[in-house]
């Protein structure tokens, strides 16, 4: 895999997290990418349960891309 078709392939896997076309605006993709912080930020949930690992793992994996 060349780089152009990796980094073509991570833009690909970035608009599927964020559920969003790849024709997608500038401001649609911040404003769904605020949308998702917001709703999976850990510091809602409380320290130690489940909901708080689940939101943990979401937010890094929006962060990461």
């Amino acid at each position: 895999m060349s780089i152009a078709e990796y980094q073509l392939s991570e833009l690909k896997h970035a608009y599927q997290i964020l559920a969003l076309p790849l024709t997608a605006s500038v401001p649609g993709i911040k404003q769904t990418y605020r949308k998702l912080n917001k709703r999976w930020h850990p510091d809602l949930y409380v320290n130690g349960t489940s909901d708080h690992a689940e939101a943990t793992r979401l937010k890094k994996m929006v962060d990461d891309k």
